[in-house]
């Protein structure tokens, strides 16, 4: 059920973020889309939910509006591994049309 997903703690994400993300925000800031392999608990969580700026929900409030302040958009990509991007790389590009 719905009721049962614990809130998302943002604070703990903000922390998560200044911790992996951060550090190296110089080579992905001003990107467009990316491209994330994680794995473990990390794949668990969307990095696109992680706040960039600390933040506090409003439960009378609309998270979703809330949250969005906070982040950075762009295209996100996951992939289940590093490998997965090389083998994808290689693949021939497909058709634009969509076949049935």
């Amino acid at each position: 059920m719905v009721s049962e997903i614990p809130p998302f703690d943002v604070a703990l994400g903000y922390e998560l973020y200044t911790l992996l993300l951060k550090p190296v925000e110089a080579a992905w800031q001003t990107a467009k889309s990316s491209i994330v392999a994680t794995n473990g608990a990390l794949g668990e969580l969307p990095l696109s939910l992680v706040p960039t700026a600390p933040a506090q929900i409003d439960p009378a409030a609309a998270i979703v509006r809330q949250l969005s302040q906070g982040r950075v958009a762009r295209a996100q990509t996951v992939v289940p591994s590093a490998s997965a991007i090389v083998t994808l790389r290689r693949l021939p590009r497909g058709s634009p049309r969509a076949t049935s």
